[in-house]
């Protein structure tokens, strides 16, 4: 199951699907990082978690820059 989530500060955007992060680039395009997991797994997360409607719209601001 895949979750979506933004930065709590700009428009920044990731999706999880288990232990699998990617964020959201400046070209609207998903970039995996590895290294993003251990913001869940430690508890340091100020992400509040979207609908893929919200992201999909991120998205497309984001692709039209």
């Amino acid at each position: 199951m895949i979750k979506y989530y933004k930065f709590d500060i700009g428009d920044g955007a990731m999706r999880r699907n288990g232990v699998h992060v990617d964020y959201l680039d400046s070209k609207g395009e998903w970039i995996e990082d590895r290294e993003l997991i251990r913001k869940f797994i430690g508890g340091d997360t100020d992400f509040e978690e979207i609908t893929e409607k919200e992201v999909l719209e991120l998205i497309n601001k984001r692709k039209k820059n």
